[in-house]
């Protein structure tokens, strides 16, 4: 197998990404297993620790034992390519989708630019956060790199909007003018599973899948392991979850976080949420004492 039969999907947690695995999984010539986290690991392994002097790292380490840093990330690739080989189960195309490479972008570059296709993905930004929540609720916390938006900031959905905008910005950028690098939306996906699936089909150079394959492909069992638990019990594609934000994040929040998710959204073809009028103080004050009158008036026939 070649290098350039190797992809990666990438994108905030939360935006789709099992969904796409699974049906990629199916594919007669994809293997696309659950998370394995080799990536992640990679990239995380090359990154440097922040030092007033040289970079403290990895590459900065073992070249001073004549080790090059291109010696370093070809190992790095060799170890990931071996691992997917076991997966594959002898399929030609390999592909990982690990859910926080997002965050180590430029150490994916470094191991992968020019060596593998890129599947960058997008979803509303307020599903996001929404499901990320949600998610938090069942794990008692928000794993992995979003503590550092946590730390930075008095609420998860205010870091969460942050870690989005990030995170979607420096992805919009890596996939840009790149004809290795394709964006696509979970939206799309939802709605026109076929186009969509043909472009992402075409970037990997295999044959595209039919509709009857991918609703088959969402039926189908999958490989058990890491990744969005909701999908697993899903037997077909269902558009429940876009907009389902509204449910669970008020206007008036959404408003207020459209100064930082705004630009970004309209750069990759969302609407802002329109940012409802705020009350003036003196309203505010007005309206408040009117609730607390008609609270304690007496109920009619209660003492």
């Amino acid at each position: 197998m070649t290098e350039a039969r190797f992809g990666l999907i990438v994108g905030f947690p939360r935006s789709g990404g099992t969904l796409l695995r699974r049906i990629l999984d199916q594919h007669p010539q994809i293997s696309c297993p659950p998370e394995p986290w080799l990536t992640t690991a990679a990239a995380r392994f090359l990154e440097d620790t922040p030092s007033e002097g040289i970079p403290l790292g990895v590459r900065t380490g073992v070249g001073f034992s004549g080790i090059a840093e291109a010696e370093v990330t070809a190992a790095l690739r060799a170890l990931i390519y071996g691992f997917h080989a076991k997966m594959a189960g002898g399929k030609p195309v390999w592909v990982e989708k690990s859910g926080f490479d997002v965050f180590h972008l430029p150490a994916l570059d470094d191991l992968f630019a020019g060596k593998a296709k890129m599947i960058c993905m997008l979803r509303h930004p307020l599903d996001v956060i929404a499901s990320n929540l949600e998610l938090a609720q069942r794990m008692g916390r928000l794993p992995g790199e979003m503590q550092l938006y946590l730390a930075r900031f008095p609420s998860p959905v205010e870091a969460l909007a942050e870690a989005w905008a990030d995170t979607t910005e420096a992805l919009l950028n890596f996939a840009e003018g790149r004809e290795d690098r394709l964006v696509y939306r979970f939206e799309d996906l939802l709605a026109a599973p076929d186009a969509t699936m043909a472009r992402i089909c075409t970037l990997l150079g295999v044959a595209p899948m039919t509709a009857e394959e991918i609703a088959a492909a969402v039926a189908a069992p999958s490989r058990p392991g890491l990744g969005d638990w909701k999908t697993y019990g899903e037997p077909q594609l269902n558009p429940a979850p876009v907009g389902r934000w509204q449910k669970a994040i008020s206007r008036r929040t959404a408003g207020a976080l459209m100064a930082r998710l705004g630009p970004v959204m309209l750069r990759a073809g969302y609407d802002p949420v329109p940012v409802p009028r705020m009350p003036s103080r003196a309203d505010a004050i007005r309206q408040f004492g009117a609730a607390a009158r008609l609270a304690s008036r007496p109920v009619e026939g209660k003492a």
